[in-house]
């Protein structure tokens, strides 16, 4: 959370002056202001597959859908799914 000041007094001046310089880097802006590569979608990973081929082996179908259930019930917002 940032806060903003209306200037900087004498006491935060000393304390900027004091702190380290640092560098951020980022990627490139194309023409229209994105810095996200294109990416090609190349297939599936395993890892789903190997996931429910566990989940059946070990407790059946009801295993993967009571899974499934609990952790779908919200979006990583904290809001209902559906």
């Amino acid at each position: 959370m940032g806060k903003i000041y209306e200037g900087i007094d004498e006491h935060q001046r000393e304390w900027i002056a004091e702190q380290p310089p640092f560098f951020v880097g980022s990627a490139p802006l194309d023409g229209n202001g994105h810095g996200v590569p294109l990416m090609s979608y190349e297939g599936e990973r395993p890892h789903m597959e190997a996931w429910a081929e566990k989940k059946l082996r070990v407790g059946g179908e009801a295993e993967i859908g009571a899974c499934v259930a609990a952790k779908s019930a919200e979006g990583i917002d904290g809001l209902p799914a559906f």
